[in-house]
């Protein structure tokens, strides 16, 4: 049974286009930036789930082009990220980090 090929694009701006140009995100990866400074990077993986955390790494300077499904969930965790950061308090959550006094 031949293992599906998943066509990923993304679109890097400014700093993620030279990050991303200087640390390749798959071995396939040869484009070189544009002379206005974004990056267009095609690649064939055989699974999304662990460029996920890469793509994230870039922050707002990485744009899942395709597989829309892999833009969502970039969506996604970007969201909740938001969420947490404008709505709980670092003092509201004990677990993490907390050191007693």
């Amino acid at each position: 049974m031949a293992v599906p090929k998943i066509a990923l694009r993304i679109r890097f701006r400014g700093s993620g286009a030279r990050n991303s140009a200087e640390r390749k995100i798959n071995v396939m990866q040869t484009e070189p930036p544009d002379p206005g400074g974004s990056l267009d990077a095609s690649v064939t993986l055989t699974s999304t789930k662990k460029i996920k955390g890469d793509i994230l790494s870039f922050g707002t300077a990485a744009d899942v082009i395709a597989p829309e499904s892999l833009r969502t969930k970039v969506a996604q965790e970007l969201q909740q990220g938001t969420t947490h950061y404008t709505t709980d308090s670092p003092s509201s959550n004990k677990k993490a980090g907390s050191t007693k006094q």
